[in-house]
């Protein structure tokens, strides 16, 4: 468009809008704010310099600053830059955008997630269709929680989704702040102000997908079969067999593992509930006796490691049940919301041990105290007997549990032909 005053003072849709008489010179439209931004690519990357808020910047001027920046070279323009950084002039702000790439990077930096990893591709997937559209050209400061609702509004439906989508946004800001990237409160806080801007409509709880007790065996056994060899399959196993998340088991070390007493021995901050303290994991005999038979040699470190000695991405153990050849379905959240639902190795690890727990067909429910089985998942339980009580007698019968859930769980691997 040709910009004028009189274009520019009318109501516009929100959007980036490019001056047909100035290359690069952009006027971008976000709710009440307007701002000026020079938009070039430099060593094929796209650079944005902010020029300024509209009115307070005229036509003339950001135009002006905009053929300056034009005409310089990638070295000259990169140079303006960096002295623009180091003369203690305000940086150019960032959109969300921007912050969001920025968040990325870190997280993989810190080691947090892997390049392309399951989770770098669900935030990249999220943002890419759901938030961007929305405020991806916002500058950090120009997010309210009114337009972080209205990224919420139209997939309502999808209650993952949303809530996927929220959190990330929220840790985008969260992280913003900590970096003095910028100083509003969170607009994705759902504690504040956005609680009153959501649909008031309760969505459906979906679980994860888990399986059923009575086929557990058949799916344990089917993953022992496929993948008992490799490091992702045995991964699984252990993530099942000692009902722990998979984080938690894809960061288990030899060293951890006390073969004498038979107990792992989980520092919190492996743990999801890190308050909650650590986590001593009785470990019956037929899992010390699996997990000896590929115990190396002076083992330390990670027992289940890629091809780089490093810890399993999430993906490489929860894609096994796709992958075991046989079509798993959660019948019971199926039948619930109308759909097929996949189990999960979370599921199954989880749900299906707590469902085993107090599983009537089995006499579980008059064997086992519930408290016993929540212990062992390192939930808080509230109990009226002291601390020496719960280390001993609980621990005491956490094992009894534990050896009863790993025979199960062993059942069709070593029955007879």
């Amino acid at each position: 468009m040709r910009f004028t005053v009189k274009a520019l003072d009318c109501e516009l849709p929100n959007g980036k809008y490019t001056d047909a008489a100035s290359p690069g010179l952009c006027f971008r439209v976000r709710g009440k704010y307007r701002n000026w931004i020079f938009r070039r690519y430099c060593s094929g990357k796209a650079r944005e310099v902010a020029l300024g808020s509209y009115p307070k910047v005229s036509i003339a001027e950001a135009r002006k600053s905009a053929a300056q920046l034009s005409g310089m070279n990638d070295e000259e323009f990169l140079a303006s830059i960096e002295r623009k950084k180091s003369s203690g002039e305000s940086p150019a702000r960032l959109t969300f955008r921007q912050a969001a790439e920025k968040f990325a990077g870190w997280n993989i930096e810190v080691g947090n997630w892997q390049e392309l990893d399951k989770a770098h591709k669900v935030f990249n997937g999220r943002m890419r269709m759901y938030v961007f559209p929305v405020i991806g050209d916002c500058f950090l400061d120009e997010v309210t929680p009114a337009l972080v609702a209205s990224i919420a509004q139209p997939i309502w439906h999808m209650p993952d989704t949303v809530d996927r989508c929220l959190r990330f946004t929220r840790q985008v800001f969260n992280w913003s702040i900590a970096k003095n990237l910028t100083s509003i409160s969170n607009p994705a806080d759902r504690t504040g102000p956005l609680q009153y801007l959501l649909p008031r409509e309760r969505h459906v709880t979906k679980n994860r997908g888990a399986i059923s007790v009575a086929e557990l065996p058949s799916l344990f056994r089917c993953i022992y079969d496929r993948f008992g060899d490799t490091a992702s399959g045995r991964c699984f196993l252990f993530s099942v067999l000692t009902a722990t998340r998979s984080g938690t088991a894809r960061l288990a070390t030899w060293e951890q593992i006390d073969f004498e007493n038979r107990e792992w021995v989980i520092p919190p901050e492996q743990l999801k509930m890190s308050e909650n303290g650590s986590l001593i994991v009785p470990l019956p005999e037929i899992v010390i006796n699996w997990l000896e038979g590929f115990k190396p040699d002076n083992a330390s470190g990670l027992i289940f490691q890629n091809s780089l000695g490093r810890a399993l991405s999430d993906s490489m153990v929860s894609r096994l049940i796709k992958d075991s050849g046989k079509d798993w379905i959660d019948a019971a959240q199926t039948a619930k919301l109308g759909k097929s639902v996949r189990p999960t190795l979370h599921g199954v690890a989880r749900a299906t041990f707590r469902t085993w727990a107090q599983d009537d067909s089995l006499g579980n429910d008059r064997r086992f105290d519930p408290r016993i089985a929540e212990l062992c998942l390192h939930h808080k339980v509230k109990d009226i007997y002291n601390g020496a009580y719960e280390r001993n007698e609980h621990f005491k019968r956490r094992r009894e549990m534990m050896n009863e859930w790993a025979t199960y769980c062993f059942k069709e691997v070593y029955e007879s032909p």
